[in-house]
């Protein structure tokens, strides 16, 4: 019986062979577009899923209503510093400045290595660890290692690029130039992210060295003025704390500016500038605003 019904269907193929190609093409189509959407879907959802309590983290971000409607991922610079001592309810919070230049490696027995412009670094104090657990030390430690000026924090991969060794420990206290006159002391080694993550940063400076150095000139830390999206803030709520209850502090709050605009919010400026707060429970997923600095997957799943 079931013979029968294999040279009917056979018959049948030879005699609607266009037919029989249009339908197999179809098939292998739709499989194909399936296995595609799964495949990036799967990718995008991957980033960041081992950070210890993700779901207590979040970012700030910025909202601008008025001539400009939209978002900026990044804060005013003077934002994360006035938050330590004016918000309840965060376990930590870190502000860090995205930045890029070219780098150079003075080695007494091979002359200086020079590397084009590096992109994946950050200007970041000791509590950027404290927020991101997630980092497996080599060599130094969180407390420390960008407690000083003129500090610097590298992956292991980073380093053994730089330094060339076998050993990333190896490069503790040497010291790198960057953007030719800013000399930096390698204090720590962190192991690089084995998954996915858009935090892939490898060469972490200290916030300190900012005040300390021409930095200042670029990085104003009490700069209420402008919004730059280079300019990251990311807190960890304290266990039991609520978004509301953030939003609530972050409405109440006054900006601590200058007098002529003293009036001001730390959510509202004249600007029509208001802070939100989105999700970091699988950072990947969290949208837009919570990917790093180039992701673009999703909508952001939290406002103030």
């Amino acid at each position: 019986m079931f013979r029968n019904y294999l040279l009917v269907a056979w018959r049948t193929l030879l005699r609607n062979k266009l037919y029989f190609f249009i339908n197999i093409l179809g098939l292998a189509i739709g499989i194909s577009a399936c296995l595609v959407i799964f495949l990036i879907v799967n990718f995008e959802l991957s980033f960041d899923r081992f950070h210890p309590d993700r779901e207590r983290i979040y970012r700030v971000y910025s909202e601008f209503k008025g001539d400009y409607n939209g978002f900026n991922r990044g804060v005013s610079a003077a934002f994360p510093v006035a938050s330590k001592t004016e918000l309840s309810g965060v376990e930590s919070l870190t502000g860090f400045h995205t930045w890029g230049c070219n780098v150079s490696v003075v080695d007494p027995k091979n002359g200086t290595k020079d590397f084009k412009r590096q992109d994946k670094i950050i200007i970041t104090g000791p509590e950027y660890f404290d927020v991101f657990q997630s980092y497996q030390w080599l060599a130094g430690s969180a407390g420390t290692s960008l407690a000083k000026p003129f500090q610097l924090v590298l992956s292991e991969g980073k380093a053994k690029t730089y330094f060339g060794v076998a050993d990333a420990r190896e490069a503790m206290g040497r010291e790198i130039h960057y953007k030719d006159s800013l000399i930096l002391s390698v204090s720590g080694i962190v192991k690089d992210f084995e998954a996915n993550s858009d935090l892939d940063f490898t060469d972490f400076v200290s916030l300190s060295t900012v005040e300390q150095s021409w930095l200042n000139k670029n990085i104003r830390l009490d700069d209420w003025q402008s919004t730059n999206s280079s300019s990251q803030f990311f807190m960890k709520l304290a266990t039991g704390t609520t978004i509301a209850q953030i939003e609530t502090v972050l409405t109440q709050k006054k900006n601590p500016a200058p007098a002529a605009s003293r009036t001001r919010t730390m959510t509202t400026s004249c600007r029509g500038i208001r802070f939100g707060l989105t999700t970091g429970a699988g950072i990947g997923a969290g949208g837009a605003i919570w990917r790093n600095f180039s992701g673009t997957s999703g909508l952001p799943n939290g406002s103030a």
